[in-house]
């Protein structure tokens, strides 16, 4: 279940926070569980995972990884041909 950030409503924003599990269909709750003063939801940025990182990526993309997993690789130069830097496969792949 989720959970969510709530502040105690105060004049000057100096409120509580505090955090509750609750299901993603439960109504907003508007009163603290505990004291039922007057509670708002405090908005974050999500908690995003860094599993795609740049580093993760050149390996996984690296030629011999590629190889290694039964795949190819080709580059483009700047003719518009396409040179394999790893695989099997032709050695080039050209325009027409």
């Amino acid at each position: 279940m989720p959970v969510y950030r709530y502040q105690v409503v105060t004049d000057d924003d100096s409120g509580e926070i505090f955090e509750v599990e609750q299901s993603i269909d439960s109504p907003t709750l508007e009163k603290h569980p505990l004291t039922g003063k007057p509670v708002h939801r405090v908005y974050d940025a999500p908690n995003l995972s860094t599993q795609h990182t740049e580093g993760k990526t050149k390996r996984t993309l690296d030629p011999g990884n590629l190889e290694k997993h039964g795949f190819s690789k080709y580059e483009r130069d700047g003719s518009g041909s396409y040179h394999k830097a790893a695989g099997q496969g032709p050695d080039c792949l050209e325009k027409e």
